[in-house]
Parts: C-alpha cells; structure tokens; sequence
C-alpha cells in the first residue's frame, strides 16, 4: 500500500499532535484579543473627545433617524484630523503587537510541528542561535505585513482609479463597479503568491538554518520542485478552509434567529461562540498545511508490511531460468529442434 497523501498526512499529523494547534490558537487568539482591546479602548478615547451639546443630545434621544443623522453629522463635524490620528495610531500599535506574536507563535508552532517524528527523517534542524532564527522570522513578518500594508492602499487607490471611469456630466456606475472589481482581482492575484511565499518560508527558517532570503529562495525551489503536489495539498486544504467558512457563516445567523424571544446577551454570546470555532477550525488546517508541506519535503516511508510482496510465479507458466546472456535460444524446450543434415 502506498504512503499517504501529504494533505491526509497533514491533516493526521495536526489530529494526533494537538499541541501545534494548540500553540496556534494561542498566539492568534491573544493578538486577536489585544488588537480587540486595543481598538474598542482608541474608539473610546476619539468618542469621549466629541463635544456633545444639549441640542445635539436631544435630538440623539428623539429616535428620528432624521434627526439623529443630523446630530451625528454635527457631532463629527471637524473631528477628521483627530479619527485619523487615532486610527494610526491603533494602526502602528497593532502592527507592532502582530510581528512581535506572529514571530513567537510561527516559531512555538513549527518547533513542535519538526518533534513530532511523523516523517521518516526530519529535515535537519537549525543549528543557528534562538536570537538569529527570531530575526529572520521577525524579517519575513516585517515583509509581509509591508505588502499588507501595500494590498490596502492598493485597496484605495482602485477606488479611485475605478471612479474616474465617471463623471458628473455621464456617470456610469455599472462601468465604475467592473472596473473596481478587476482591479481588486489583479490586486489579489499579486498579493496572495506573495503571502504565501513569505508565510512558508519560515519553515525553512527553522527546518534548516536558512536566513531571511535564503528561506525564501529554497521555498521558491520547494514550489517549483513539487509544483503538483504542493497545489494539490494547498487547495485542498482551502477547500476544506472555505466550505467551513459558508458552514460557519450559516450556523452565525441561528442565534439571530432568535433575539426576538432570547435575551440580547445570549444571542451575542452563542454567535461568538460560532465564529470561535471557526477560528479554531481554521487554525486547525493551517497547521495541518505546514505539516504537509513536512510531509512533502520528507514523505513517510511505508511500514514494512504494506510492502509490496514478490509475485509468486505461477505454476501454469513456471520461471524462465537467467543465462549468463539471457538469450532465449539458451534455455532448452523454448525453441524447436533444427532440422538434421539427412532430412
């Protein structure tokens, strides 16, 4: 029987070895919840820097959606400057926070991911210093949240370049939205290889020593090199990322169902309960993706009694006895008697 595929590999190795998973979640989950902080504290900060007057106030508590647009527009009015300060600050506050758990989780991960003994032969362990492998890691994070960072101005400048598509004398929203939409699908196709290159590499960080650029060009050789199965095993796993992404979409909208007859705390918390695990869901196929890309690099051996066993020969068709030329003619009964002298 033949040795597993990467993908059920991969997906067998997460299963049967819960602490990568494990340190996956933490490291998510953490960051998550401090850029949550992070952001409700900023949008706390910028709301109690609004004046608010007595008119204003009155027409909040009217409940005349007219009314309180008005006074939410008076609100607003000249308090750009400050959201913008405070949306990067956020911002900065955030990126920093990211780099500094995605570099401790990515390493916390692959370490545990490269001592499960699920392959054959590992890949060689880095003998480079904790502090050297750190910041190559922290390298590879610093350019990936840069093309980040370039895929929402990219964001940005599509609208833009998409509403010059109309004008006021013949607008043409229809011909604006296709134009956006393009532009979004080029943005992608640019940004996504690239994440997924720098994403990868640190296992290559880790695996075998490589540095920042090093890590890069043998995960560019691990692509090309294994063009077939490496596709293979990342579609298939974003399949399974995207189907459970429309499952937990789905079952999000059950307790809303509800909120009539349940109380409003009770709706909040079972569909927070949804969307965590999705999360867990999805950073369950995140580990089983660099576990398959382990299982590629090092496929498994078969166990010796899955082997193949030797073809018996039959008795219907005895074995050929070997010459030293292998020339049928050697072996006696195979060719008819040659005619003699006298016939």
């Amino acid at each position: 029987m033949p040795a597993p595929s990467p993908t059920i590999s991969g997906l067998r190795t997460a299963f049967r070895h819960p602490v990568p998973w494990l340190a996956e979640v933490a490291w998510r989950w953490v960051f998550g919840a401090a850029a949550l902080a992070l952001l409700s504290g900023t949008s706390l900060e910028y709301l109690d820097t609004l004046p608010v007057s007595g008119g204003e106030l009155l027409f909040l508590r009217s409940r005349q959606p007219l009314l309180i647009s008005r006074a939410v527009a008076q609100i607003l009015a000249g308090s750009g400057q400050r959201l913008v300060f405070a949306i990067l600050i956020a911002a900065v506050a955030s990126s920093l926070l990211w780099l500094a758990a995605s570099s401790l989780g990515r390493i916390a991960v692959l370490e545990s991911l490269l001592t499960t003994g699920e392959v054959a032969s590992p890949p060689a362990r880095s003998t480079r210093s904790n502090k050297s492998v750190l910041r190559s890691i922290l390298s590879l994070n610093f350019l990936r949240l840069g093309a980040f960072l370039a895929a929402i101005v990219g964001f940005f400048g599509s609208a833009i370049l998409a509403g010059f598509a109309s004008t006021d004398a013949n607008p043409r929203p229809g011909m604006v939205f296709l134009l956006f939409v393009l532009l979004l699908l080029l943005l992608y196709t640019l940004w996504a290889p690239l994440n997924w290159l720098l994403s990868t590499a640190p296992l290559f960080v880790l695996g075998t020593g490589q540095n920042t650029f090093g890590s890069v060009s043998s995960t560019v050789r691990f692509l090309t090199g294994n063009l077939g199965a490496v596709s293979w095993a990342t579609s298939a796993l974003g399949l399974i990322h995207f189907t459970l992404f429309m499952i937990g979409t789905a079952f999000s909208f059950v307790p809303l169902a509800f909120a009539a007859v349940l109380p409003s705390w009770l709706v909040f918390a079972g569909t927070a309960l949804m969307a965590l695990l999705y999360f867990a869901a999805a950073d369950f196929l995140h580990v089983a993706r660099f576990a398959a890309y382990m299982a590629i690099l090092d496929p498994p051996e078969a166990p010796a009694h899955q082997l193949a066993a030797p073809i018996a020969p039959s008795p219907r068709f005895p074995a050929i006895p070997s010459s030293d030329d292998d020339i049928l003619s050697d072996i006696p009964g195979l060719l008819p008697p040659e005619p003699s002298l006298g016939s």
